[in-house]
């Protein structure tokens, strides 16, 4: 990990700060992206991330606070940070709006769908998991499909928050692509994602055709988490000795969720190269950038302790 153990923690949470707002800037519509324009710059003319980067910061915020993951206290953070304008999925603002009103998030996490959101809100955020658990990664899977229960209900989004935060987890350790990939294999569990997996494997072959960002399309760029985790994991790991550009250059190309399916790359990618191999100009651009880049570094402090993971909420 070099000299400073947390280069990958800060990379991470940077790479899916910036995979997000530059997805979120360019992917969608015209209409939307003419309404980001409008309301996705800071007060200096930063880049600002969406949902993504909120929800994430949220997750790590309560795992340095509580020392633990205690879902109640994620529920009230993840409400409380809710604004429309940062482009949460409509299921997922249900959630969050009822659990603001006063609801349990036990009750609360199947107010949109009966089975549970079925969404990527979960495992983007997820990569807080992975470099949480990076050290011990005993609970990691179970971890991380109890962060993902409090507003994602449905089992594809939960081994979707599994997927996110394995491959994160083997890049801090120094993963690199078929690491990265053998590690996610041996942590999820649903055949659905399963048969995902398999496809990126094939679709990493070298004699594999088409272009990175038409592979990815055939993989599925909905925001849906049995596409998009897969295909974030593909972008990412065909990717993982580019420059960041061209990640997010495929993330665009390919189309579909964009800002989402950029995060989940991103963080993967950030998690394996760490924060040196992010370009200035481009962190330059980032809204809030230290202040992530600070939270990165309590919560590479706070997975160092064996005796914080015996912990559990």
């Amino acid at each position: 990990m070099g000299l400073d153990g947390s280069s990958h923690d800060r990379g991470c949470l940077l790479g899916l700060a910036l995979g997000d707002a530059l997805g979120v800037a360019r992917g969608g519509g015209l209409v939307g992206r003419l309404v980001w324009a409008g309301v996705g710059r800071g007060r200096d003319g930063e880049r600002r991330g969406a949902s993504s980067t909120r929800m994430t910061l949220d997750l790590v915020a309560s795992l340095v606070a509580c020392e633990r993951l205690d879902k109640t206290d994620l529920a009230k953070r993840l409400a409380a940070s809710y604004q429309r304008r940062l482009r949460y999925d409509p299921g997922l603002a249900k959630v969050l709006l009822r659990i603001r009103e006063g609801d349990r998030w036990e009750t609360a996490t199947r107010s949109a769908e009966r089975e549970g959101a079925r969404g990527n809100g979960a495992a983007v955020r997820a990569a807080a998991i992975g470099l949480w658990c990076a050290v011990d990664r005993d609970d990691l899977e179970q971890r991380a499909r109890a962060s993902a229960v409090v507003t994602h209900a449905h089992p594809l989004a939960q081994e979707g928050a599994v997927l996110i935060a394995r491959a994160v987890s083997e890049g801090v350790r120094g993963g690199r692509t078929s690491e990265i990939l053998g590690g996610v294999l041996v942590s999820v569990r649903h055949d659905l994602h399963l048969g995902q997996l398999a496809r990126v494997g094939e679709m990493l072959d070298g004699n594999s055709k088409g272009s990175v960002a038409s592979r990815a399309r055939r993989l599925g760029t909905s925001r849906g988490a049995l596409e998009s985790c897969s295909t974030a994991l593909f972008i990412a790991l065909a990717h993982l000795d580019d420059p960041f550009d061209a990640l997010i250059e495929t993330a665009v190309s390919a189309g579909g969720h964009v800002d989402a399916i950029a995060a989940m790359a991103g963080a993967v990618w950030g998690a394996a190269n760490g924060v040196s191999a992010l370009s200035e100009d481009l962190l330059e651009q980032l809204e809030g950038r230290y202040e992530i880049d600070a939270l990165a570094r309590d919560l590479h402090a706070l997975a160092q302790p064996a005796e914080l993971h015996a912990r559990s909420a």
